[in-house]
C-alpha cells in the first residue's frame, strides 16, 4: 500500500483528481488530493492573500502530518509548488511525479517561465486583474486550451468548479535548496498535445531537473482524458 499526495494546478481544485484518486483507492492505496488555499469554490481567502509560500506551507503541513513516505505528484503549477515544498520534507518523499508541470530552477518565476513559452496559447487566453490580483481565463477558449481531448461532460464539470487563479505566486522567485532533492527519484510526464504548457518546455524542464521522462498523447488535463494511463504511471511508482 502506497500513500499519494496529488497537488493540482492553476484555476482548479483537488476535484480534478477524482478519477485518478478513485482508481488508486480501488487498488488499496491512500490518496490525498486537497484544494490548495484559495481554490475552493466557497473560498474565504482573497487572491491578494495567496502567495507561493502559502501554497508551500499548506503542502508541507499536509505531508508532515503523514507518517509514511509519500509519492508526491504535481500538475501544472502544482509542479512548481511541490518542487519548492520538498525542501521541507525531502526525507519523506519516495518519488516525485510531474504531470505537464512547471519545474523551476532556483531563482525562476512561474510567470516568466510561462511567458517564455512562445508555443503556448495561454498568454492569448488570459487577463490579469491587478486590482484583485488574480488571473482570469476566457471561458470561450478553455475547452481547447486546457481540456482538449476531454469529454464534454468532464469539461462542463470543470467549469462549474474552476476559480480565478491568484496572481502573486506567478511573480515570486522560487529559491531552491537543490542539494536536498537532487537525488530524489523523479518522473516527468510530457503531454504531447498540450496547448497550455508546450511539450517542448515540459521536456526541457524535466531534463534540467533530472527526471526520467515518459510521454502520453494528452492535452493539459490528463487527469480527465487519460486517467487510466496516469493511474498506471502512478501505480508503477509504488512497485
Amino acid at each position: 500500500m502506497a500513500t499519494y499526495v496529488l497537488i493540482h494546478g492553476s484555476l482548479i481544485g483537488g476535484w480534478c483528481w477524482n478519477k485518478v484518486k478513485k482508481n488508486l483507492e480501488n487498488c488499496g492505496h491512500i490518496v490525498h488530493a486537497p484544494d490548495l488555499p484559495g481554490h475552493s469554490t466557497d473560498r474565504k481567502i482573497s487572491a491578494k492573500e495567496i502567495t507561493l509560500e502559502k501554497y508551500v506551507s499548506f503542502v508541507s503541513n499536509l505531508v508532515n502530518e503523514i507518517e509514511e513516505k509519500i509519492i508526491l505528484v504535481g500538475h501544472s503549477l502544482g509542479g512548481a509548488i511541490i518542487t519548492k515544498a520538498t525542501d521541507n520534507f525531502v526525507n519523506k518523499v519516495a518519488k516525485v511525479v510531474y504531470i505537464c508541470a512547471i519545474v523551476p530552477e532556483s531563482g525562476d518565476k512561474v510567470g516568466e517561465l510561462m511567458q517564455s513559452d512562445s508555443i503556448s496559447d495561454t498568454n492569448n487566453s488570459i487577463t490579469i486583474d491587478k486590482v484583485k490580483m488574480q488571473i482570469e481565463v476566457d471561458f470561450d477558449k478553455i475547452d481547447e486550451l486546457l481540456f482538449n481531448g476531454c469529454d464534454k461532460s468532464d469539461i462542463a464539470y470543470a467549469k462549474k468548479y474552476m476559480v480565478p487563479q491568484p496572481f502573486i505566486p506567478f511573480t515570486e522567485p522560487i529559491i531552491l535548496e537543490r542539494d536536498k532533492c537532487e537525488k530524489l527519484d523523479k518522473i516527468g510526464v510530457v503531454c504531447t498535445i498540450d496547448k497550455s504548457l508546450s511539450p517542448a518546455l515540459q521536456e526541457k524542464m524535466y531534463r534540467n531537473a533530472g527526471c526520467k521522462i515518459t510521454f502520453i498523447k494528452s492535452g493539459h488535463a490528463p487527469y480527465f482524458s487519460k486517467a487510466d494511463e496516469i493511474t498506471e504511471i502512478l501505480l508503477g511508482c509504488a512497485e
